[in-house]
């Protein structure tokens, strides 16, 4: 209610909120209290990483603000690209995340840090020669 109300005070509107109004703002001044940002803010991360993902070798590596920011963008990503998401069901699925993160956070739960992935190894396979040539 705190939250809502610091909102409520920065808006220059001289009426009082809707409830449901009122909610989102507790909701997104919760996420901003808890060191997230907004929902807009997290689509914007999921599209700046699916821009410059290809600079690094992995997720791990990308300069992450936080390890709660690298857990919410990489699980947005993934289900964006599994599931084919449009831009709103991206920013619908972003909220869940945030309130789920803020959850967390608020809770103390401790936001473990990105896990280093195994390379992919192989590439192209050997051919009759080359492997027999490894064999023995």
């Amino acid at each position: 209610v705190n939250a809502g109300m610091r909102v409520a005070r920065r808006q220059n509107r001289p009426f009082l909120p809707s409830p449901g109004q009122f909610v989102a703002w507790c909701r997104e001044e919760a996420s901003v209290t808890a060191g997230l940002p907004n929902a807009s803010e997290l689509v914007d991360m999921v599209y700046e990483y699916c821009r410059k993902r290809g600079l690094y070798p992995d997720a791990e590596s990308y300069p992450w603000k936080s390890n709660a920011h690298y857990w919410l963008v990489t699980n947005l990503y993934q289900n964006m690209r599994a599931n084919a998401l449009t831009d709103a069901e991206l920013r619908r699925k972003a909220a869940d995340e945030l309130s789920c993160m803020t959850a967390r956070i608020n809770r103390g739960e401790a936001i473990p840090e990105p896990v280093k992935q195994l390379p992919v190894m192989g590439g192209r396979p050997l051919n009759r020669a080359q492997a027999l040539a490894k064999i023995a």
